[in-house]
């Protein structure tokens, strides 16, 4: 079974509201800078971990995870409505990468302009990385990590929140207690379906990849609507990877995040 989505690149105002639009960016710009870079608590004795992170980690700028403030973000027509991505159900490998499960498989491809990245890899961070308009940090976000045939690199983020079960956890999430050691064989699921919600709009930026080497010139595509997953399935995915996993926000630096088009909207 195929599952396509939908292509891409690279007045007057009362003074009340106006002092609070300015405080709000302030406060958006004062945020950015003063988080602390307290990430990679995972795999503390690697040669790439938390200690030897220097490189793009500590010097680079264009850096991610960021703060996506959507209503200042412009909005791009020239972005498709929905990503073209290309998955197709796949058995998948599933193992434990030292900090989340990950899902590796012949799942399909997503294509940008006139370049196509295949899927590389699929794991998640618990709380998510990216946060929105400051305030709102969801339970769980899933990275859909692709390459193209010169190195380059997409990744396309979900979130999940709190409520029904998700049918696309439901798959594999049982199978976590078989993985919770670094080491552990990696567990076969079969005829995985990539059943989760790309709906409605993105926000696209140039940033980086979350973990060392922290390389840049990776293009960021991050659903604003988030998927959902029951109680229950964040219990399974915390019992079997307890660790927090994700980077603290980085600075912008003047970077432009671009939000898609409304289908009725789009020229």
């Amino acid at each position: 079974m195929e599952y396509r989505r939908s292509h891409d690149p690279r007045a007057n105002i009362k003074t009340k509201t106006s002092s609070w639009r300015v405080f709000f960016i302030l406060l958006l710009a004062v945020v950015a800078i003063a988080q602390p870079d307290l990430d990679f608590i995972h795999d503390v004795t690697s040669p790439d971990g938390p200690l030897h992170s220097d490189g793009f980690c500590s010097n680079g700028t264009m850096q991610s995870p960021i703060n996506i403030n959507v209503p200042l973000s412009p909005v791009n027509y020239s972005l498709p409505v929905s990503p073209d991505t290309k998955y197709v159900t796949a058995n998948a490998s599933l193992s434990n990468n030292g900090f989340s499960p990950q899902l590796v498989g012949p799942f399909g491809n997503f294509t940008i302009g006139n370049k196509t990245y295949d899927f590389v890899n699929l794991h998640f961070h618990r709380p998510a990385e990216h946060t929105l308009n400051i305030i709102t940090r969801y339970q769980l976000e899933m990275h859909i990590v692709h390459m193209n045939a010169d190195g380059e690199r997409a990744v396309i983020a979900l979130f999940f929140t709190l409520g029904a079960s998700s049918p696309f956890l439901s798959q594999f999430f049982h199978l976590l207690p078989q993985i919770e050691e670094i080491g552990d064989p990696p567990v076969l699921v079969p005829n995985l379906e990539p059943s989760f919600s790309m709906s409605g709009k993105y926000a696209r930026y140039l940033g980086s990849l979350t973990l060392p080497p922290c390389t840049e010139g990776v293009i960021w595509t991050v659903m604003l609507q988030p998927n959902t997953l029951s109680t229950q399935q964040l219990a399974q995915f915390i019992s079997s990877f307890p660790d927090e996993s994700a980077r603290s926000v980085q600075p912008g630096n003047g970077r432009v995040v671009q939000i898609s088009p409304s289908e009725w909207t789009q020229f």
